[in-house]
């Protein structure tokens, strides 16, 4: 996988445009292949600042997967989280998956009760309980100086 994508809503004729927003580093996208039964219904094409985008929707195309091909001939092999994900796991997903060299399937990815996410999400609730607690880094506290000199007068 290239990369892991959250829609909106499963409307390729509205989300399409918004993945040419965001990748549009990559150039322009020329053509989209997805499966039928995670998709409503779309058009063979929808045109977007002009340029005509194909959709192209097959039954037995991968479950979760959208194929991306650029004009300049970059491909790309997206992972698509449902729309219906709960937030909490997709943001677990893409975060996981956004870690250099992650090799997590993408049935983990998928699953939001697996080992993968459930770590993830463990680690940021701990973040969040030692922030939420007043806990902090040495480094980050704006009034260390003022304590330090405090403390300094102490000793």
């Amino acid at each position: 996988m290239d990369g892991v994508w959250w829609p909106h809503t499963d409307d390729l004729t509205l989300e399409i445009p918004l993945l040419q927003e965001f990748c549009r580093t990559l150039g322009r996208i020329d053509r989209v292949a997805y499966s039928l039964f995670e998709w409503a219904s779309a058009p063979a094409a929808v045109v977007h600042n002009d340029h005509r985008i194909k959709l192209d929707g097959y039954r037995f195309h991968t479950r979760h997967t959208l194929h991306v091909r650029y004009v300049n001939g970059t491909a790309l092999r997206l992972l698509i989280l449902p729309p219906q994900s709960a937030p909490d796991a997709a943001a677990a997903a893409l975060s996981v998956a956004a870690q250099p060299r992650d090799e997590t399937s993408v049935a983990d990815l998928l699953n939001p009760h697996s080992a993968a996410l459930a770590g993830y999400l463990a680690r940021r609730a701990a973040e969040q309980n030692w922030e939420y607690e007043g806990g902090h880094t040495y480094e980050t506290d704006a009034a260390q100086p003022a304590m330090r000199k405090w403390y300094d007068k102490r000793t």
